[in-house]
């Protein structure tokens, strides 16, 4: 398996929502429902999660071949930046666990407890 819930600079975002093996398929039953907009969710977390300036290129790579595969089909794409409720530590998700660490917060089942 992969990291652990709280082990948050291990995570990979690659291949989420779905993998690139699986991305056609997808996108054609989206064009065939007549479709032809995607708004792209990418959550600060994923881009930049091991630390201040450390960013994903793994999953940047990845998100452009998605923009790739998407516009070849002829969909337009909104990326939207997305948070919600700070991160994922706190009911939401969004920002990466070393946010919560800077402010003093463990990111460990203990962040739970109180």
């Amino acid at each position: 398996g992969g990291p652990q819930f709280y082990e948050h600079q291990d995570v990979s975002f690659v291949g989420r929502p779905c993998s690139l093996a699986e991305l056609d398929t997808h996108l054609q039953r989206l064009k065939d429902w007549g479709f032809n907009l995607l708004r792209l969710v990418i959550t600060w977390e994923a881009v930049e999660h091991q630390g201040p300036g450390m960013y994903d290129e793994d999953y940047l790579k990845f998100l452009r071949k998605v923009c790739q595969r998407a516009g070849d089909l002829g969909f337009w794409i909104i990326i939207d930046p997305h948070q919600d409720c700070w991160s994922r530590w706190t009911g939401g998700d969004g920002a990466p666990g070393w946010t919560l660490e800077a402010a003093g917060f463990k990111v460990a089942p203990e962040l739970h407890t109180s």
